[in-house]
């Protein structure tokens, strides 16, 4: 009887230890007065952008564009997830009972003795939407998207669509939102919608722009934008005449201010404003009130030589910021040598398509007031 209590005694002791046992387991790089950031890391002023790596969900592949790497991504059915050449993953091995395969509209779920068969939520759709994995640093986002085995759905506004494929878009300030399919070779269409109905409508535009797109420069592809407030928003993928296939698509972010948001045409020449009231972004270090100036190219666009300058008729201590979020760069310029307290920027655009912002800016808080903004844009 004595031995018997050691014996539970010691046990108790080797439980408390085992209880017990268990561990906590902006950049400041000038050149002719600009400032880069880009992504977070430093690099020279010559617009170029570092190369990345890309492995993403079963696919590992690297797009370039112009010199320009991409993060490659994959959006697609998750009841098969499938590497670049097709081929499925080899099944992984662990200690338990392997989970059931999930390749159909059904799946079996053990439930006490009882086998239930379960309808799968199928991805890509208003009620399971596809997430396009945006950092809150990432300018720009390649993601690969198929509309091959969807359903028609929804009732796309501005052409009439076949089978579509829903992506959402989760934001956290006021942004420019950017989409393009080019490079595809089937008619596609893109829509950014600020709902999904469930009863197959078309859902809201999002606000302003040419949030839906059929046929853009030239081509059968898609170039689409909105401007999205904080939240999540929805951006579908589908086909003209009934058409599928693969596309990437190309995502660029920017932000923009609490000001005018208007667009820069292409050539010289200037633009009077007002800034005034609260700030809305923090880029290159600013923190005043912020007016936007925006922007398309299109896939044949060859690059150029971008300028802009509020020296001159500007009586306050202006900010310049150039966003060009498919070479994952701001550029940005406080004081310019030449003419004090104003700005200058100045940067070699890189060819091809996507979308670049000017922010005209105050230094700080109370950096307000009448300005004359000198431009070139190619």
């Amino acid at each position: 009887m004595g031995a018997g209590k050691k014996a539970v005694a010691g046990l108790a002791v080797l439980a408390w230890m085992l209880a017990c046992s268990s561990g906590a387991s902006r950049r400041d790089l000038t050149e002719a007065g600009i400032d880069l950031a880009v992504d977070g890391q430093r690099t020279k002023a010559d617009g170029a952008a570092p190369t990345k790596d890309a492995t993403a969900v079963g696919i590992d592949a690297l797009r370039v564009d112009a010199g320009i790497a991409r993060d490659v991504y994959l959006a697609g059915d998750t009841r098969d997830v499938a590497k670049a050449d097709g081929a499925r993953d080899a099944s992984r091995a662990s200690d338990g009972p392997s989970p059931p395969a999930v390749d159909g509209s059904q799946q079996n779920i053990r439930d006490g003795a009882a086998m239930v068969d379960a309808p799968l939520a199928r991805s890509g759709t208003c009620a399971n939407p596809i997430p396009i994995p945006l950092s809150a640093q990432g300018m720009h986002t390649d993601m690969l998207a198929t509309n091959v085995g969807a359903d028609h759905l929804l009732e796309i506004p501005c052409a009439e669509n076949g089978a579509d494929v829903v992506l959402s878009v989760s934001v956290e300030d006021s942004e420019l939102v950017y989409a393009d399919t080019f490079g595809a070779s089937w008619d596609t269409i893109l829509f950014f919608s600020e709902t999904c109905p469930s009863d197959g409508s078309a859902g809201d535009f999002a606000s302003g722009f040419d949030g839906c797109s059929d046929d853009a420069c030239g081509t059968s592809q898609s170039q689409a934008m909105a401007l999205l407030g904080y939240g999540t928003h929805y951006l579908i993928l589908s086909g003209a005449h009934g058409e599928t296939g693969q596309a990437i698509i190309h995502l660029d972010r920017t932000l923009v201010g609490n000001g005018v948001l208007l667009p820069m045409p292409a050539g010289s020449g200037s633009v009077d404003g007002v800034t005034s009231g609260q700030g809305l972004s923090d880029l290159c270090e600013a923190g005043g009130p912020e007016d936007t100036y925006w922007w398309t190219t299109c896939p044949d666009f060859p690059g150029g030589n971008f300028f802009a300058s509020t020296c001159g008729e500007t009586s306050y201590d202006t900010v310049l910021a150039l966003q060009v979020p498919r070479a994952r760069v701001v550029a940005c310029n406080d004081d310019d040598d030449t003419c004090g307290r104003q700005s200058t920027v100045s940067m070699a655009l890189p060819p091809g398509a996507g979308l670049q912002s000017l922010l005209v800016d105050g230094h700080v808080g109370k950096a307000a007031g009448p300005y004359s903004l000198a431009y070139t844009r190619p």
